[in-house]
């Protein structure tokens, strides 16, 4: 669910951008359809612990407390690391104006 957009941001080169802020709920046990973000993720995790599994890296899990940086683009799933605690995680998106919050990934 999106809690808030912004919009009229523009880039240093004068291109448009929306930033998006949004709470993601994990279930015990839950995985993300595999995706990617057409804009800079920022994320921060409010509640138990996520795995990130990135193409082309080593999966990390993140505790809550702990934030991270996902490059624009980047093919990934996220993982509730718990099979028993929800986990939940604060999203900032900064995409281009107009684009998708994500797009699938077969």
């Amino acid at each position: 669910m999106l809690d808030s957009v912004l919009n009229g941001l523009k880039t240093a080169d004068g291109k448009s951008v929306d930033a998006v802020m949004y709470i993601a709920n994990f279930p015990p046990g839950s995985v993300s359809g595999r995706h990617s973000h057409p804009g800079w993720e920022f994320n921060y995790i409010l509640k138990g612990a996520v795995t990130f599994e990135v193409v082309g890296q080593a999966p990390y899990t993140l505790k809550a407390g702990q934030g991270m940086y996902n490059q624009r683009g980047n093919i990934h799933t996220v993982r509730n690391a718990s099979q028993t605690e929800p986990a939940q995680l604060v999203s900032v998106l900064v995409k281009d104006q107009g684009a998708p919050v994500a797009v699938s990934v077969p």
